[in-house]
């Protein structure tokens, strides 16, 4: 039971099922469970729906060097990454072991799965990442300034900009594949 809404930029005390934590961060898997970053233990959790660990990783101090929670989870596939805004973006298996860091740099924000492209705000760009190589940048439609733009989704061939103003829907002609 939460008693504050999980969302990435709340920083309220949250409580779920017992799970105390600062910086409320979760994601869910595919099989209907729920990732958690545990701040009092420093660890990646998964739970079920009775609210039991299922998986846990190391303590994230030792294995990472991590001293602060992270400041976003997503879930995709048989990923879970971890995101450290100082210190970049950290991936783990669906069994909570650690992989690496990705060739995300510190700074970035508002991640985003979308067909296979893992999409990302850094300063005033949006860039897109398709699980090796580097990131590439994105054009923004010169209609955009970067400073209006709040969040981009894709589905199909549209891309959705939401801007102070509303909601732009384009054609999505651009990919990051190498």
């Amino acid at each position: 039971r939460c008693t504050h809404e999980l969302r990435p930029s709340s920083r309220a005390a949250t409580t779920l099922a017992g799970y105390s934590c600062v910086s409320p961060v979760a994601g869910l898997s595919r099989n209907n469970q729920v990732w958690v970053y545990d701040d009092w233990h420093y660890r990646l959790k998964l739970l079920d729906a009775q609210a039991t660990e299922q998986l846990t990783s190391d303590d994230l101090r030792l294995s990472l060097g991590v001293t602060a929670p992270p400041d976003e989870l997503l879930v995709e596939g048989n990923q879970v990454l971890l995101v450290f805004r100082e210190r970049g973006v950290a991936a783990f298996t669906n069994l909570g072991q650690f992989v690496g860091w990705l060739p995300i740099p510190a700074g970035a924000h508002s991640l985003y799965w979308q067909q296979d492209q893992l999409l990302f705000r850094l300063q005033d760009s949006l860039y897109c990442w398709r699980g090796r190589g580097e990131p590439a940048a994105l054009p923004l439609p010169a209609i955009f300034s970067p400073d209006q733009l709040l969040d981009v989704r894709i589905a199909g061939d549209r891309i959705f900009f939401l801007t102070r103003q509303g909601i732009s829907c384009l054609p999505y002609t651009y990919s990051c594949h190498e």
